[in-house]
Parts: structure tokens; C-alpha cells; sequence
């Protein structure tokens, strides 16, 4: 802790300057329209120098001002806004200036063209023009949200702005689809798209702005005047093989003054992930929208994931349907359902080579050869209804969902073969309710969360080592999960900053019920038998009072966040008559500290200290058998884990150029009093945990840079990272540190100079390798490179071709390397375009990587999809 308040003094001292200081070296002017003397806000002001490169670029507030370091000084300065004429100032005539008043210039319509700038900025609100980074084959929203720069999309759809997730995605203003926008994203078409906002600093609930602040930003999507008249969208219908392949789509939208609806039922055997669409992009820092559900006991079966582009190597049969709607019943408060439901089928053949360690001088080397099919499904609903107003702020959110997973696998390992059916069922109930009144030096704030789960898995698993011996074992596990949680909170100023003060009550009640049944029982599992049959509950109770100061300058902030917390715990072993009462006082404070250098430098710097008590599985006292030769023996072992977190982020953008640069360095030291230890036999392994002292830490450094080149319509971006980890492994009962390292670089380009061509060009490589006392690893290398050349050879007519080239390093003196071609076309007639899609052209068959985990590699073939064709229709409306 002592450690902490250093840093904390340290940072202090370096980011917040004497007062006197930024009175002496800061100027203040306010920009006015010189004929009505209203304060302008959005003036951009240009300091450069004498040779006339620019220097910096400011924009005035809402006030109308500007703060001026006259440190930088420059030679001259401009101040420009629309409708106005330009003026110059020389820098000696600033000191004595206060205002700036700026003419009104007439503009004669039929002598001049004016072209959108791609870029704007007004107060907090960036604006990109979609003309600018739109292609001809571009479709959905998506397509150019990726080419924005300053945003990121990942795997699942979530965007980030400057490293950090989005907390809001509007449409016109209106927040319809709440943390499941990624079907919007994939579905709304661009041509109804006019422009989209960024919002930073977006703070959503009006009852706290000016109080508490946000450095997240929202997304805004803005739609074309026709487009809000009626109700738009598509149907699609392609089929093609080989094998057979059917792909559908029906999408209808509405966008209105005061009611806002969307429905999507879609189909795909292509192997493109359409359930995605549905996921929640959850905001984890928000404790009373997100709770972790319990953990699965069963290894649950997925399809494997290698760095390419799903639809190459998933087979599947998916199916989505979604409705949204959201009405304004007044001004302020809105109502909103949602419902969604997703079917998915796949399956995948995959083969292992995997070596162990077995720290005797012997390895254990396993060939598996698998073959899963897979079945998730998926129903969930829910209704929040949300009033939103300068004074008050109620939210009344009802969720509900079920999920069923089962999967059947044929596999063979070694010389045994195996039959395996998985079943995991999830029920899940919770409601939230937030209700947020009072004035700017008087705010209260009261929570209350409710969740319940209901979370049954079972395992059935037949095996056969010779025609004469069958063994039949079946695993069954019950878990129930019920958390309450409740706060109450009041903002007070104090020498003019806010104040938070917050009580919190958390109620916990889990009970876990095991139940294994072995046919053949290893010798060395045998003294565990009494452990087969389990049933425990854990009950927790916990009380936090937590003190959050913020303290604006005119530079920025600083926040200290003082939690005191109590934890009562009660865990009981029902099949062994045992109880466990513990209690617990935690202390964990934070620091964050935001220094704005200039109006386009931005510095972050956080410093968290956290610890983490036992949750119910190491309360746990049982054996479960995960898979066909896994076992994990529970011992009831409680232990507490510490982690430190130091992360520094710098942001840039400059609107001028175009141009977004972030980085974030972070590091995490950790130590715990357990340690989880692998101890493989020939025919199963054992996971268990032991009591050991053990640190740990993890250092990452993470940058990315984009920008707009107008002149070459082309958009760059290049990102890289570097992740160094050190953590300990246990493995045949010897501890061992293990070093993980990872490196990567990624670069982006979007090119569309012509209105007839458009390029795209993204390449990526993923370094990867592992040391330790035993051994260092080969340096793997991933290399992805991907090209799209879209043209339109004629009016309406369109080709594309797309090529994919991935480059493997397996061990030392081995590589894998594939390629393929993809070429599609398609013809626009009115409001219909026919397409025809032809992949994998050059019938890649399989596709080969290494990975290593400690002492232990393992080499994955995976089968490619094959050569495919799709005819299809798309009628937009």
C-alpha cells in the first residue's frame, strides 16, 4: 500500500501544475460573431509559425473561448468558422486581445461548390462524413465503420474509440438496441446512413452531467431525410454448393420521431457466426449491469478457433431472428422490448498431436482425431423502461434468458476410442432498477440488481480400448446462483468538486451438487471415491461504504476512490457435515488522473488495487470428470489473490490532419495463495490445487495510429503490441516460472481514388514464444495477409476479388503456407442486385498451427472448406 500513495504522490506531482503556472503561460480569448457579439463555438483556431507549418489547432468552447499556450509561440494564428471570413492575427497583438470578433462573409451560391469535409468537430461531437470512406461495394454499416479513423471493430462486433469501448450506440439520438447493436452494424444498410457521431465523453444520464464525467464516447448514427419517412430494408435469398448451401435474410427497419423499430430473421450455411449478432458488448466496469455468471464445470466443446476467417473452416447451420422496438412516451421517458432468438449447428473435424511433459524424463505424446457436431440455442427477452430528464433518472430493466448447449463427439486417442455427449443448460432471471434524483449540489442515487441462475450440465461419455472392454461414465452437476445487490449513494460538493458517498449491501447464495459415476476407476483415483458425490453452498454477505472524491483543474481531473468492504462467508458441506464461517475486511483504492497537454494531447493514468476472495469452486470439495480423460479434484482450499494495476494511455487526434493516435502501457503484478497443479498420467490427468505462494505479473504495451489521407481518398491505420507475462505452473507437482511473450503488428489500408476501383489491404503477424527453466520455444510466427480489389466494369455491374495468403511457423525447420481466392459480382437492377459468389477458388484443403502452453505443444490440422458457389438475390426496399 505504501508502494500505491509513492506513486500516487509521484503522478501528482508531475500532472498538476501550480495554479500560478497556468495562469502565467495560458491566454484566454472568446471568439465572437462580430455583428450580434454571440459567443461562437466550433471557431477553429490554427497557431503556426513563421514559415507556415501548423503547429497546433484549437476549437472554441461553448462559451465561445479558447486557452492559448503561449509557450508554443507561434508566429501568427487564424481563426476560421463557416459563414465567416478568416481572420489573422500576428502573435505580439494577442497579448493584448481578449476577444476575437469575427465578420460575416456572404457566400454567392452560383460561384462556389462546397465540398463536406470528411472530419468535424463541434464541442464534444466528432462527425464523419460517410461520403468520403464509402466505397461502391461497401453494404452495411460495418463496411464503414471499420474505415473510420480513430474506431476499431473487433471479432464480435464491439467498437472502441481510442483504445476504450463505446458505452451508448444511438440512432437519432435514441438508444433502441441498448448493448446489442451489433445487429445493427451488420444490417443497417449505408446508403441510409448520412453521417455518424461520435460523442465523447458522452455521459448518458442527464442527472449527472456536470457532476460526473465519462471518458467513454457513444456512437450516433444519423439517417437521411427519406429514410425517417418509412419503414426500409431487404430480403435475400442466395443458394448454392458444394456441399448444398442455403443463405436468407429478411431485415426491416423504422426510424421515427418516437418509435424506433428493427427486425431480422436470417439464415447461413456459409460459415459465417450470424448469432454474434445478438451478443451483449458489456460494459464490465458497471457492477450493477454486469455480474460474472458461475463458471462451467465441463469442458464446454466448441469449435476450435484459429487466426483466419471463420467462414472458411466453420460448417454450420444457423439460425437468427431478432425484433426491437423502442416508443417515447414522453420527452423524456421511453419504453423498450427486445427479443431475440438464435439456433446454431456445426461441426468440425480436427487433429491433435500434443506432447507432455512428464518431468521424469519421459513425454507423453497423445494423437487425438476428433469429430464434433455441436448445437446451441438460444432464446432471451427482456423490457427496460427509462425516464431520463435534467432532474431525474429511472431505469427498470427486466431480463430473461435460456440457453441450451449439447454437443456430440467421436474420438480417438491413441489406441482408444471414444463416444461423448455434453449437456449444459443456463435459466437466467435478473432485474435491475436505478432511480438517480435531487439537484447538482444535492444528487442521490439508489441501486437494486437481482439475478438468478439456474445452471445444470451432464456428461455421458462410452469408451472402448479393445472390443472386449466398454466402460459407460456419466458426470451430472447442478448449480444455482442467486446474487442481491443494493446502493444507495449521494453527491455532495465539496471546495466546489464532487463528492460520492455510496453504501452497498450484497447478498450471495450458490449451492453446487455433483454427482460422478465411473464404470472403471484408476487405481490412483480410487482414494477420491468418497469425493464422487458433492453438495455444497456457499452463502456471502457483504457490506461497502466507499468514499469517490474528483477534483477538476483546468487541465483535468483527479479521482480517489476509497472502498471499505466486509465480507461474511459461510460455506457448508452437506455430504460431509462441515461448516466454514469466515469474515473478511478488504481495502482497495484507486487513482485516476486525466491531464489534457494540449487540445488534441490527452493523458490517462490509473493505479487500481484489488483483491479477490474464494468463490464457490474452491470452496468446493468434490471430483468432476470434464472430459474423456480429465478429472479435477476440488479440495476445499479458500484463497485471496492481490493484483496491483498501473495503466498510463495517451490519446491524440488531430482533426486538421486526420489523424487518431493511442497508447496504452500497462503492467499488473498479482499474488496469490494457491496454485492450480497438472499432474498427467497415461491414461487421465488431474488438475487439483495446492497451498503455495505465488506471483505473478503481466506487462503490456498496445498503439494505434490511423489517419485520413483526402487527397489519396485512402484511410491508414497501423496498430501493434507487445504482451510479456510471467506466471507460475505446476505440473507433476513441480512449480516452475513460465515467461509468455507475444508481439504483433497489423496494417490497414482503404484506398477508393477512383469512383470505378477501391482496394483494400490489411496484413497482420502474431509472434509468439515461451521460456523457461527448461526450455525456451521457438519463436511462431502467424502471418495473415488479405487483399480486395473492387471494380465496376460497367454501369451497375461490380466484381470483386479477394485473396487471403497465411503463413505459419510450426517448430524450427517446419512452416505451413495457403492460399486463396474469392471473386464475387454482382448487377443492380432498380432495387434489386443479383450476386454470384465463387470461394475458395484454389480448394485449400487444411489448414496447420503450433502452440505451446509451458513444457507442453500441441500441433491442430483443421479441414478447409472446400470450393463453393452462391446465387443469390438482394431486393432492398
Amino acid at each position: 500500500m505504501l508502494k500505491l500513495f509513492n506513486l500516487f504522490a509521484f503522478l501528482l506531482l508531475l500532472s498538476v501544475p501550480p495554479l500560478t503556472y497556468c495562469q502565467e503561460s495560458t491566454k484566454k480569448i472568446t471568439v465572437i460573431d462580430g455583428e450580434t457579439t454571440q459567443a461562437l463555438e466550433g471557431v477553429i483556431c490554427k497557431l503556426y509559425t513563421a514559415e507556415g507549418d501548423l503547429i497546433d489547432y484549437l476549437l472554441s468552447s461553448k462559451t465561445g473561448e479558447i486557452y492559448i499556450e503561449l509557450g508554443d509561440t507561434p508566429a501568427y494564428l487564424i481563426f476560421s468558422y463557416l459563414g465567416f471570413e478568416n481572420q489573422t492575427v500576428q502573435y505580439p497583438n494577442l497579448l493584448a486581445l481578449k476577444e476575437i470578433r469575427l465578420t460575416a462573409k456572404p457566400i454567392e451560391m452560383d460561384e462556389i461548390v462546397i465540398k463536406t469535409q470528411a472530419i468535424t468537430q463541434v464541442g464534444d461531437t466528432i462527425n464523419y462524413s460517410i461520403t468520403p470512406f464509402k466505397s461502391k461495394e461497401d453494404r452495411y454499416l460495418k463496411d464503414v465503420l471499420a474505415k473510420l479513423p480513430g474506431l476499431t471493430i473487433n471479432a464480435n462486433g464491439g467498437i472502441s474509440y481510442q483504445g476504450k469501448t463505446i458505452n451508448r450506440f444511438y440512432m437519432e439520438g435514441l438508444d433502441l438496441l441498448g448493448n446489442q447493436y451489433t445487429i445493427a452494424t451488420t444490417n443497417l444498410p449505408i446508403d441510409a446512413v448520412q453521417s455518424i457521431q461520435l460523442i465523447e465523453n458522452n455521459q448518458h444520464i442527464k442527472a449527472l452531467k456536470d457532476i460526473e464525467f465519462s471518458d467513454k464516447a457513444a456512437i450516433n448514427i444519423k439517417f437521411k431525410a427519406d429514410y425517417k419517412q418509412k419503414p426500409f430494408g431487404e430480403l435475400q435469398a442466395a443458394i448454392g454448393g458444394t456441399p448444398f448451401l442455403v443463405q436468407s435474410k429478411a431485415f426491416a427497419t423504422a426510424i421515427n420521431k418516437n418509435n424506433q423499430t428493427l427486425a431480422t430473421i436470417k439464415t447461413d450455411q456459409t460459415g459465417i457466426a450470424i448469432e454474434r449478432e445478438t451478443r451483449e458488448q458489456l460494459d464490465y466496469n458497471d457492477l450493477f449491469s454486469f455480474e460474472p455468471p458461475p463458471p462451467l464445470y465441463l469442458n464446454k466443446a466448441t469449435i476450435q478457433q484459429i487466426p483466419m476467417d471463420e467462414k472458411r473452416y466453420a460448417f454450420n447451420k444457423s439460425y437468427l431472428a431478432t425484433l426491437n422496438h423502442l416508443k417515447k412516451l414522453s420527452k423524456d421517458a421511453s419504453i423498450r422490448f427486445k427479443l431475440d432468438a438464435t439456433n446454431n449447428h456445426q461441426k468440425q473435424a480436427s487433429y491433435y498431436v500434443s506432447d507432455y511433459d512428464l518431468m521424469d524424463g519421459q513425454l507423453l505424446s497423445l494423437k487425438e482425431e476428433r469429430h464434433l457436431a455441436i448445437k446451441t440455442t438460444r432464446i432471451g427477452a427482456s423490457t427496460t423502461y427509462e425516464k431520463n430528464s435534467e432532474s431525474t433518472y429511472v431505469k427498470n430493466e427486466i431480463k430473461a434468458s435460456v440457453n441450451w448447449d449439447t454437443s456430440r463427439e467421436y474420438l480417438r486417442s491413441n489406441d482408444a476410442a471414444f463416444h461423448n455427449k455434453t449437456r449444459q443448460t443456463s435459466a437466467i432471471v435478473q432485474h435491475r432498477f436505478s432511480y438517480i434524483f435531487g439537484k447538482k449540489d444535492h444528487n442521490y442515487t439508489v441501486d437494486a440488481f437481482i439475478k438468478f441462475i439456474n445452471q445444470p450440465e451432464h456428461i455421458y461419455l462410452a469408451s472402448t480400448r479393445n472390443p472386449s472392454e466398454q466402460a459407460f461414465d456419466n458426470q451430472k452437476i447442478v448449480n444455482n446462483h442467486l446474487l442481491f445487490k443494493a446502493q444507495i449513494a449521494k453527491i455532495v460538493p465539496l471546495y466546489a468538486n464532487p463528492l460520492t458517498l455510496k453504501l452497498a449491501f450484497y447478498y450471495n447464495n450458490d449451492e453446487l451438487k455433483t454427482q460422478l459415476n465411473l464404470q472403471h476407476i484408476p487405481d490412483s483415483i480410487h482414494p477420491y471415491q468418497s469425493l464422487f458425490h458433492a453438495n455444497t453452498q456457499l452463502k456471502q454477505y457483504t457490506a461497502a461504504f466507499t468514499a469517490h472524491y474528483t477534483y477538476y483543474y483546468k487541465k483535468g481531473s483527479m479521482s480517489l476512490v476509497f472502498p471499505f468492504i466486509y465480507q461474511q462467508h459461510t460455506a457448508a458441506q452437506r455430504n460431509m457435515w462441515v461448516n466454514r464461517n469466515s469474515g473478511n475486511f478488504l481495502f482497495t483504492p484507486s487513482l485516476m488522473l486525466t491531464y489534457n497537454i494540449n487540445q488534441m494531447w490527452k493523458l490517462n493514468a490509473t493505479i487500481n488495487y484489488s483483491e479477490s476472495l474464494s468463490q464457490l469452486d474452491q470452496y468446493f470439495q468434490g471430483m468432476i470428470k470434464t472430459t474423456y480423460r480429465n478429472f479435477n479434484l476440488y479440495t476445499d482450499l479458500p484463497s485471496r489473490n492481490k493484483l496491483m494495476h498501473y495503466r498510463i494511455d495517451f490519446e491524440h487526434h488531430n482533426l486538421v490532419h486526420a489523424l487518431f493516435f493511442t497508447c496504452s502501457v500497462s503492467y499488473q503484478p498479482s499474488r496469490s495463495n494457491s496454485l492450480e497443479v497438472v499432474d498427467y498420467r497415461t491414461d487421465y490427468t488431474l488438475t487439483s490445487r495446492k497451498k503455495k505462494q505465488v506471483k505473478s505479473g503481466q506487462f503490456s504495451i498496445q498503439g494505434r495510429i490511423s489517419k485520413l489521407a483526402t487527397a489519396l481518398k485512402t484511410t491508414f491505420a497501423l496498430h501493434s503490441s507487445f504482451d510479456y507475462g510471467k506466471n507460475n505452473i505446476g505440473q507433476q507437482e513441480i512449480v516452475f516460472a513460465n515467461y509468455s511473450n507475444k508481439w504483433g503488428l497489423g496494417f490497414e489500408v482503404y484506398n477508393k481514388m477512383f469512383d470505378w476501383l477501391s482496394i483494400q489491404y490489411l496484413a497482420s503477424d502474431t509472434t509468439l514464444w515461451e521460456s523457461n527453466v527448461y526450455r525456451t520455444t521457438a519463436k511462431l510466427h502467424n502471418i495473415t495477409q488479405q487483399i480486395s480489389v473492387a471494380l465496376v466494369a460497367i454501369p451497375y455491374l461490380q466484381i470483386k476479388i479477394n485473396g487471403e495468403h497465411n503463413y505459419n511457423v510450426i517448430d524450427d525447420s517446419k512452416s505451413y503456407q495457403n492460399f486463396f481466392i474469392d471473386m464475387s459480382a454482382s448487377y443492380t437492377f432498380n432495387r434489386t442486385e443479383f450476386t454470384l459468389v465463387a470461394q475458395n477458388l484454389v480448394n485449400n484443403k487444411e489448414y496447420s498451427f503450433t502452440s505451446y502452453q509451458g513444457l507442453n505443444s500441441s500441433l491442430l490440422r483443421i479441414p478447409i472448406r472446400g470450393r463453393s458457389i452462391l446465387i443469390g438475390a438482394t431486393v432492398r426496399f
